[in-house]
């Protein structure tokens, strides 16, 4: 069993010199690539990314959340720390969901 974890990251940046999808708190396919990559540098055995909606401060924006299996809450942390970097968030949400496993 592995502690699950479900990283929060919304489209809304907090420079006011943000460039492209970020001013409309909108993700596109490019920041979608750069979610993954990141992912896969980590070197997760598995995630899940499901695209959403939802407010800020009450500015609608994109978000997503990434539900990841792990044991390591550093290394998860770490990650949701290079997320935020990368999209110049203020803040992220990391939550500890439970426990799960994988099935095979």
């Amino acid at each position: 069993m592995q502690t699950q974890y479900v990283i929060t990251l919304g489209a809304h940046s907090s420079s006011p010199t943000a460039k492209a999808s970020w001013k409309l708190g909108k993700f596109d396919d490019v920041d979608y690539q750069k979610i993954i990559k990141i992912l896969r540098l980590r070197g997760f055995p598995g995630n899940t990314i499901l695209k959403g909606s939802g407010l800020w401060h009450g500015r609608e924006e994109d978000c997503v959340q990434i539900i990841i299996l792990a044991n390591d809450y550093t290394k998860v942390r770490a990650c949701a720390n290079q997320l935020r970097g990368t999209f110049k968030q203020h803040a992220i949400m990391l939550t500890i969901a439970g426990v799960g496993e994988f099935i095979s």
